[in-house]
């Protein structure tokens, strides 16, 4: 249920079935989405080992919908002094050296490899009678890119299938170098809109949390409750600006960004810490995807009255009609005593006399997550 609602496009194999062959803008758009979300995999130590066409979702039927990587079941973390052991279920996919459990994060790019290939000719790149066939075939690792399918297919695409699927895991390209091949980035290049990249940047570095109550709560509703289509700019700007794909931005990403938006003389140096500071919510020294997403995001349509209640009501447990800020601490791990500056705190000081545990009401909830409306 939880995949149709927020992956209502379905498989794209579902996809492949109903198309038999994707345009190479096709492919290469799934590809740089895919292989972004591999590389931030592998940025943070996770082998993901079970990419195939049933692991790729879109979000929604349109035609600009999001790809998501699901089924992380059989993903492993990265460690170089333990050897790794996997049960090959779906062989076609698989890197040869994960059978012989000799492997690293590359046998992900490999199964990259496979699904271009897919993408670009509507056939699998190994077939066999028998299983052990087909596993014996991929364990060669010997495939043919020419033939009635692949003319219409760039030499550029032809060479990225290869530089994918080498057998050598040494010698194949990684995730990152894969996403900057020529054929991707000449196919899926963007130019970036600089009005709507400075208003948010302009957004960012004014941005600041009252408190970590005022935090928690806007971080559910930005990540549960906003929609695709709200979203979709800030991710566009978010991955213009995120050089190294990583999926976070280091302070040198932020810099560029700034004076190639605001010119070099920018003084944007000496406010990076304030950023940081505002912005960074987990003390890790970058900016993600979703610290970027909730100081941006335009708080006047986002914190809607029917949101809020929905907010409310998921912090309600016990259906009491108030919130138990300690209920707050124990979902999002936050030392609620450090908040500041808005009347909560004050009224936790008195009510600290009266009673053990201070509940919130709906009206100063919404009192509270107003001030971030007013201060957008």
């Amino acid at each position: 249920m939880l995949l149709n609602r927020f992956c209502a496009g379905g498989e794209v194999l579902k996809i492949l079935e109903r198309r038999k062959k994707f345009s190479e803008k096709d492919a290469a758009n799934i590809m740089k989405e895919l292989l972004s979300a591999v590389i931030y995999c592998h940025n943070n130590n996770v082998i993901h080992r079970n990419i195939k066409p049933e692991s790729l979702l879109f979000d929604s039927n349109d035609k600009n919908a999001t790809l998501k990587v699901i089924n992380f079941g059989m993903s492993e973390i990265m460690d170089p002094d333990m050897k790794m052991l996997l049960k090959v279920e779906e062989p076609l996919y698989v890197a040869p050296g994960v059978q012989l459990k000799n492997y690293d994060e590359k046998c992900d790019v490999w199964s990259c490899g496979v699904m271009l290939y897919i993408l670009l000719s509507g056939t699998v790149p190994f077939t066999g009678a028998t299983r052990n066939e087909l596993c014996h075939n991929i364990q060669r690792g010997i495939f043919s890119i020419t033939g009635q399918r692949w003319d219409a297919v760039s030499s550029s695409a032809r060479e990225l299938v290869k530089m994918m699927m080498i057998r050598d895991k040494a010698k194949r390209c990684t995730a990152f170098e894969a996403l900057n091949h020529p054929w991707i980035k000449d196919i899926c290049k963007e130019e970036l809109d600089t009005t709507e990249a400075k208003h948010l940047l302009n957004k960012l570095r004014s941005f600041k949390i009252q408190c970590k109550f005022q935090e928690a709560a806007l971080s559910y509703i930005v990540s549960q409750l906003t929609t695709n289509k709200e979203k979709r700019h800030i991710q566009s700007v978010f991955l213009l600006l995120d050089k190294n794909k990583d999926g976070r931005l280091e302070r040198d990403e932020l810099i560029q960004g700034y004076k190639k938006l605001f010119g070099k003389n920018y003084p944007i140096e000496k406010e990076i810490e304030s950023i940081m500071e505002n912005v960074d919510i987990t003390g890790d020294g970058y900016i993600d995807y979703t610290e970027f997403l909730i100081a941006t995001i335009n708080k006047k349509t986002t914190l809607t009255k029917d949101r809020l209640i929905i907010a409310f009501n998921r912090f309600d447990v016990d259906g009491s009609g108030t919130i138990s800020l300690e209920t707050i601490k124990d979902i999002f791990k936050y030392d609620l005593n450090t908040s500041s500056g808005i009347p909560l705190k004050e009224r936790h000081n008195e009510a600290k006399k009266e009673s053990k545990e201070l509940k919130v009401t709906f009206e100063e909830f919404l009192a509270v997550m107003s001030k971030l409306i007013e201060s957008e």
